[in-house]
């Protein structure tokens, strides 16, 4: 097996693909979230549960665009990807050339 970490130029290139902004959270405190705005339901589980794609305030920090499952009630919350708007227009790009590159 490899370790990648120890590839020369690996460490580096990872640093240079990763954002400089790091989430801080106190571990003491709940976690509050708001649907700020709701953009499109992606899927629904059999056991009624959405993938969602909205804006979400999480802890009162400024709305970013998240896509995860959810509750059909919004009472529990699945893992997912947060993303800041710079980060979601890269997102959008990506999906228009996928599908630019389909229609080739």
């Amino acid at each position: 097996m490899t370790d990648w970490q120890a590839e020369k130029g690996w460490k580096d290139q990872q640093d240079k693909n990763q954002s400089s902004r790091h989430p801080t959270k106190d571990n003491d405190e709940p976690i509050r979230f708001k649907v700020v705005e709701h953009i499109a339901t992606l899927s629904t589980s059999e056991t009624g549960w959405h993938k969602e794609l909205n804006k979400v305030s999480w802890n009162d920090a400024e709305p970013k665009y998240d896509i995860r499952s959810w509750k059909d009630d919004y009472s529990r919350v699945g893992k997912g990807v947060t993303l800041f708007e710079d980060e979601m227009k890269v997102l959008a790009n990506a999906i228009q050339n996928l599908e630019e590159k389909k229609k080739e």
